[in-house]
């Protein structure tokens, strides 16, 4: 199975600061799309729920899938930004993503869902800032030209991440 990650830049700061009676609209009118194209699911509801403050993360009893209310979430609040890549881990990068932590307080671990705020994403573009020369040096037959085009997606995605002042999410299918 190939997995496909798409990315985000969006300001999650803000929208923990959605006052109350506007995040329960904004619920409401994700769980009717979600239901209109029958992609509602009772993690949904939680999911939701927890990204607009309406519920505590430690309020949920078990381990719940993030991806479906997640996309909807970041195609609704965020710009998506140009392009797939593969799976994170497949760049063969030092990156903050890699340790699968969502935002909003959920656990970490959930490898379909990602983040890195915008400070992070600073230093994180700095580090990699020689990645793609550094694929010419890994002694290999095997033509690399597809990885050297995945971290330029990556590093693309922080670029405009850093200059619209946007924290970077990502979820992978």
């Amino acid at each position: 199975m190939t997995v496909y990650t798409t990315g985000y830049a969006i300001d999650l700061e803000a929208i923990s600061s959605t006052p109350r009676s506007e995040a329960v609209g904004i619920v409401e009118i994700a769980l009717d799309e979600l239901s209109a194209t029958g992609d509602l699911v009772d993690d949904d509801v939680i999911t939701l729920e927890v990204i607009f403050g309406l519920r505590e993360v430690l309020s949920i009893p078990k381990r719940i899938d993030l991806a479906v209310a997640f996309r909807w979430f970041c195609k609704n609040f965020g710009v998506v930004l140009p392009g797939t890549m593969c799976g994170v881990y497949v760049l063969e990068i030092d990156t903050a993503l890699l340790d699968g932590i969502p935002p909003f307080g959920f656990p970490a671990g959930d490898e379909n869902v990602s983040h890195i705020a915008l400070a992070q994403v600073k230093q994180e573009r700095e580090k990699l800032a020689g990645c793609v020369e550094e694929i010419a040096t890994i002694d290999t037959v095997e033509d690399l030209s597809w990885l050297a085009d995945e971290r330029r997606t990556f590093l693309k995605w922080l670029d405009i991440c850093i200059e619209k002042d946007k924290d970077l999410l990502v979820t992978q299918a």
